[in-house]
C-alpha cells in the first residue's frame, strides 16, 4: 500500500482532507501533522511515496521542508498545497516540489494527481533511477541564454513575445515555466504547452522570480544538449500537424525532448559516458545502449520527470518514445510521430547526413510520401535561422 503524508498549521484543513480522501483509505495509508517538525520526525521512522505540504506555515514554511524531504529522502514525490494569494512564496518551492496544488482543491483532482504521480511512481522499478530523478532541483540552464534573458527582464520596453522567443532556446527554463504554468496553482481553466501563453500567464515578475531561483542553484552553467536540433524540430512539428492543441503539445515535447540527458548529466553523468561508448563501439542506438547498462533511456527519465511535473499526457508520451514511436501502441500519425520524424529530419539537416526514420514505419502511418516535403521545410527553416 502506498503511504502519502499531509502536512497544514491548520486542523480545519486536515480534517477537511481526512474526510475527502475517506474512500482512499483501500489503496493509501495516510498520516496528517501538523508542522514541517513533525511532518521530519514522521519521515524518519517510516518511508512516504508522497509529502503534500501547506506552503505558508509557521517556524518551517513548505518550500523549507520539501527541500529537506529532496535532500534525505529524493525518492519521494514532493507537492505543495497552497492558495493563490502566495504566488512569490510558492515560487520559492520550485526548486524541490514535483507539483503545485491549489487551495481549495477539489477531492476529485486531488486524488487523480496523486494515483498519477504514484503511477509515474513505477515507471521505472530501479530505484536508483527513481532517486536520480527525485534529486533534481533546477536543470542546467545555458549560460548564454540566461544572461539573453535576464537583460531582457530588466529592460521595461521588453515584450512577453522577445521573452518566450529567448525561453525557447532554453530546455531547463522552458521545462520549468512549463511546469509551473500547468500546475493547479495557476488554476487556469486548460493546459498550456504553447510558450508563449505560457510566459503571457506567469506575466514577467513570476518569470523574473523563477529565472532568480534558478541562478541560485548551483546547477547553471553547463549547456544543454542539442539546442538547435530542439529548436528546428519543434518548429518543424508545426508543418506536420493541423490541429493547434496537438501542434503546440508536439513543439513543446520536440523543444525539451532530451531533458532527461540534462538529468542524467547532472546526477549521473558515468551512464551517459558508459552508454554512449557502447552505442559506439556496437553500432547500436543510444536508448538500446541505455537499456542494456542501466535498464532504462534517458527519454523515460525525462518523461517520468515531466509527469511528475504535471505537464499533460501527450507530451510526456512524446518525450518518453521520441526515438522509438514504434513502441508506443498506436495507429494513426500524432504528437508522438511529429516528434520523432521532426527530430531526424532536424538533425539530419544540421548535420548533412540521413534521417533515420524506419521506411515500413512511415508506410504504416501514410506519411512516407510527405518526407521530402517535410525535409525541404526544414531546410528552409535552418536556412532563415542562419540569415537572421
Amino acid at each position: 500500500m502506498k503511504r502519502v503524508l499531509f502536512v497544514d498549521d491548520e486542523q480545519r484543513i486536515l480534517q477537511g482532507l481526512k474526510r475527502t480522501l475517506r474512500c482512499m483509505r483501500g489503496e493509501w495509508e495516510m498520516v496528517f501533522v501538523d508542522s514541517g517538525e513533525a511532518a521530519l520526525e514522521v519521515l524518519a521512522g517510516a518511508k512516504f511515496d508522497v509529502v503534500i505540504s501547506d506552503m505558508r506555515m509557521p517556524r518551517m514554511d513548505g518550500a523549507a521542508l520539501l527541500e529537506r524531504v529532496c535532500k534525505d529522502y529524493p525518492d519521494t514525490v514532493r507537492m505543495i498545497l497552497s492558495g493563490y494569494s502566495e504566488a512569490e512564496a510558492a515560487i520559492r518551492a520550485v526548486p524541490f516540489a514535483h507539483q503545485f496544488l491549489a487551495k481549495p482543491c477539489p477531492a476529485d483532482q486531488l486524488r487523480e494527481v496523486v494515483t498519477r504521480a504514484l503511477q509515474l511512481h513505477q515507471l521505472h522499478r530501479d530505484e536508483t533511477l527513481r532517486e536520480v530523478v527525485g534529486k533534481v532541483q533546477a536543470l542546467p540552464a545555458r549560460p548564454d541564454v540566461y544572461s539573453a534573458l535576464t537583460r531582457q527582464l530588466q529592460d521595461p520596453k521588453t515584450g512577453l513575445g522577445e521573452l518566450a522567443d529567448t525561453v525557447q532556446h532554453d530546455v531547463a527554463i522552458c521545462a520549468k515555466i512549463l511546469q509551473l504554468v500547468n500546475s493547479a496553482f495557476f488554476g487556469l481553466p486548460r493546459r498550456v504547452t504553447d510558450m508563449r501563453a505560457a510566459v503571457n500567464y506567469l506575466g514577467t515578475s513570476t518569470l523574473k522570480a523563477l529565472v532568480l531561483s534558478l541562478e541560485a542553484s548551483a546547477a547553471l552553467g553547463s549547456e544543454g544538449p542539442g539546442s538547435e536540433v530542439s529548436l528546428l524540430g519543434a518548429q518543424l512539428t508545426t508543418k506536420m500537424l493541423d490541429d493547434k492543441i496537438t501542434k503546440d503539445d508536439a513543439f513543446t515535447a520536440a523543444l525539451i525532448h532530451d531533458i532527461g540527458e540534462l538529468v542524467l548529466d547532472q546526477q549521473r553523468p558515468e551512464h551517459l559516458t558508459q552508454a554512449r561508448e557502447l552505442a559506439a563501439a556496437e553500432g547500436i542506438p543510444i536508448v538500446d545502449a541505455e537499456r542494456a547498462l542501466f535498464g532504462a533511456t534517458h527519454a523515460e527519465v525525462g518523461a517520468y520527470l515531466l509527469g511528475l511535473w504535471g505537464l499533460p499526457y501527450p507530451v510526456v508520451e512524446a518525450v518518453a518514445y521520441h526515438h522509438d514511436p514504434q513502441r508506443c501502441p498506436h495507429q494513426s500519425f500524432g504528437v508522438v510521430d511529429a516528434v520523432h520524424i521532426a527530430l531526424e529530419l532536424a538533425h539530419a539537416v544540421l548535420t548533412g547526413g540521413d534521417a533515420a526514420v524506419d521506411e515500413a514505419y512511415l508506410a504504416s502511418l501514410g506519411v512516407a510520401d510527405r518526407i521530402p516535403q517535410w525535409r525541404a521545410a526544414a531546410a528552409a527553416m535552418s536556412k532563415a535561422a542562419e540569415a537572421a
